[in-house]
């Protein structure tokens, strides 16, 4: 069922999740590794997506502050922890090399407003194995995935995931 927000329910001053997503490439082979959301999930269900999920308190708690910048204390390099902590908990992978590829902001079916900042990054290594939150897990190559069958947007996102390090492996 799709949710239609009223932006003017929306709470003036509510906080926003702040969300990351990762496309793990297998360099060697030209792939990504994508997760079908189980049926059962709020946002996306059935579908295939990329790993990723919301940056949450213990990702400050459980590391120090990176440096004291006047009047607040800075955690540098945050959401690339949270996005390798994410593929070790939902495909039991290890991800690095970082690039920014894209965001999205939307409003979740329960009013909550999100931010969703995309990446590319590479695999490294890691036998696949995913939680109750996902059907299946899969490497796909680019053009293999059917209309309909992912988060709109994720077939170019591959592409654009694939040329990034294409262009960065090139001398």
């Amino acid at each position: 069922m799709k949710y239609t927000p009223n932006i003017e329910n929306i709470r003036e001053g509510k906080p926003f999740y702040v969300v990351a997503v990762c496309f793990p490439v297998d360099v060697k082979n030209e792939r990504i590794l994508l997760l079908k959301r189980a049926k059962t999930q709020m946002i996306h269900g059935g579908l295939w997506a990329p790993i990723g999920g919301k940056l949450e308190w213990s990702d400050l708690t459980n590391h120090a502050p990176s440096r004291d910048n006047g009047t607040v204390e800075d955690w540098l390099d945050i959401v690339e922890l949270l996005l390798k902590r994410e593929a070790m908990e939902e495909a039991n992978i290890k991800v690095d090399d970082f690039k920014y590829i894209g965001s999205v902001a939307y409003v979740r079916p329960d009013g909550m407003p999100s931010v969703c900042l995309k990446f590319a990054c590479r695999y490294l290594d890691g036998d696949i194995h995913f939680p109750d939150d996902f059907e299946e897990a899969r490497w796909f190559a680019c053009g293999e995935l059917e209309d309909g069958e992912s988060i709109l947007g994720v077939p170019e996102e591959i592409a654009i995931s694939l040329d990034s390090f294409k262009m960065s492996t090139t001398v």
